[in-house]
């Protein structure tokens, strides 16, 4: 088998199970470490996870990656979209065959659904690229002004209680 014909079962492979492995909303929950690594964006394509949030999760941050086959042209050329915000791109380019690359971005507290898109539509290369994405799942803790506040509401019925009993 050639270089060429392995590195095309291979993109075959990935293509199947990225289409079986991205079909729903995967649901996510405090505690949950997600690795969604090793799948095909085909040129000129763009490819979507989905995450279902059943009750608010903190995310600390995100980690991508992705390896291309164009001395980085084609890794250049991918946008990454958290929930529709702004695009960013891989960078921290190394090796030669395949190039690989990395990004971060910031997490945040996620109370509904959300998707990260990976994007190749410009992409003028004839490969595609392999893309993931890394990222650990809290839950969202209860501010200490609830605690607070429930501390209060707990003292005024006592205090409340107190002035009847006295009278």
């Amino acid at each position: 088998m050639t270089q060429t014909n392995i590195w095309k079962s291979a993109a075959l492979a990935a293509v199947l199970t990225a289409s079986a492995g991205v079909a729903g909303a995967v649901p996510i929950a405090p505690g949950d470490s997600i690795d969604d690594s090793g799948f095909f964006l085909p040129n000129g394509g763009s490819l979507t996870f989905s995450y279902e949030v059943a009750s608010p999760v903190s995310i600390s941050g995100f980690t991508f990656g992705g390896a291309g086959f164009n001395s980085g042209i084609d890794l250049a050329a991918v946008t990454i979209t958290i929930d529709g915000g702004t695009p960013f791109s891989f960078g921290n380019y190394a090796g030669a065959f395949p190039v690989t690359g990395d990004a971060t971005a910031p997490g945040g507290v996620f109370s509904s659904d959300f998707d990260i898109v990976f994007d190749s539509s410009a992409i003028g290369t004839p490969n595609g690229t392999i893309v993931g994405v890394q990222f650990n799942i809290a839950a969202v803790p209860l501010p200490a002004a609830g605690l607070m506040l429930l501390s209060l509401l707990a003292a005024g019925g006592v205090a409340s209680r107190c002035r009847k009993t006295a009278a």
